[in-house]
């Protein structure tokens, strides 16, 4: 099912999106790259890296990994 409410939010078996992309369910990139940036930025994001044999978290300048758990807080940071 399919659905795009009036406020141009749209879900993939999602009755009521509430996100301009709403899935309920899984979903494969294949060997694709999902981009963390605003506008046309290509430098950060996260993909399946063939090379390494698993998943990269790639930041442009430096990045973090962490918890929002009672405040922001970093476990791993980079750059």
């Amino acid at each position: 099912m399919r659905l795009l409410n009036a406020t141009g939010y749209f879900g993939i078996n999602i009755p009521a999106p509430s996100e301009r992309l709403d899935v309920g369910g899984n979903i494969r990139l294949n060997d694709n790259k999902l981009f963390l940036s605003l506008g046309t930025n290509t430098t950060n994001y996260l993909a399946f890296n063939s090379g390494a044999g698993g998943p990269a978290l790639i930041g442009n300048t430096g990045g973090t990994l962490g918890t929002l758990s009672g405040g922001s807080k970093s476990a791993f940071k980079w750059g």
